[in-house]
């Protein structure tokens, strides 16, 4: 849900003041362009126990992320 609502306070006030001119799919995918809070609702409880273990893992997921990463670099420099 963080990653939902994490743009909310983060989009500059001049932007904010034209985002119906400047992005004019967002509220035709339904988004009040005018709030400025959001709520998703409550997520569903296998959707929470999957980011509280992604939380609690971190730096696991951390290291498996640096060991997909090199090793995409390393694959990409054979070819």
């Amino acid at each position: 849900m963080e990653a939902l609502t994490k743009w909310v306070g983060n989009i500059p006030s001049d932007v904010l003041e034209d985002i119906d001119q400047i992005a004019p799919m967002i509220k035709i995918l339904g988004y009040d362009t005018k709030l400025t809070f959001v709520s998703y609702g409550n997520p569903d409880p296998e959707v929470m126990q999957n980011t509280n273990q992604l939380q609690e893992n971190q730096t696991y997921w951390n290291l498996v992320h640096r060991n997909i990463v090199n090793l995409a670099k390393k694959t990409k420099e054979a070819h």
